[in-house]
């Protein structure tokens, strides 16, 4: 079940789905890739390496296959950003 204050990563770029839709070739994910990605803390490591992050600034509206979506996230306001944290039960 997908919520609005969940995001997924499709492959590489974090994606924050704004629709889910179905046509005749496949099911997809229609959203906005978060295109700054930064750590939120450095130490003792950096988050990035637990797969947290805090993000901004999104960009334009994207269709991405939802056979690509490999892990979904959570996403918690933070100041005029983001921060992400994996679901671990889905890793």
């Amino acid at each position: 079940m997908i919520f609005m204050n969940q995001i997924i990563p499709v492959l590489c770029p974090i994606v924050n789905i704004e629709n889910i839709v179905t046509t005749m070739t496949g099911n997809f994910v229609i959203g906005r890739e978060c295109l700054l990605r930064e750590n939120v803390y450095t130490s003792p490591c950096n988050s990035s390496e637990l797969g947290i992050y805090l993000v901004s600034k999104s960009g334009p509206l994207q269709q991405f296959n939802i056979t690509d979506v490999v892990l979904k996230y959570v996403k918690i306001s933070y100041k005029d950003k983001y921060v992400v944290f994996p679901l671990i039960h889905l890793y």
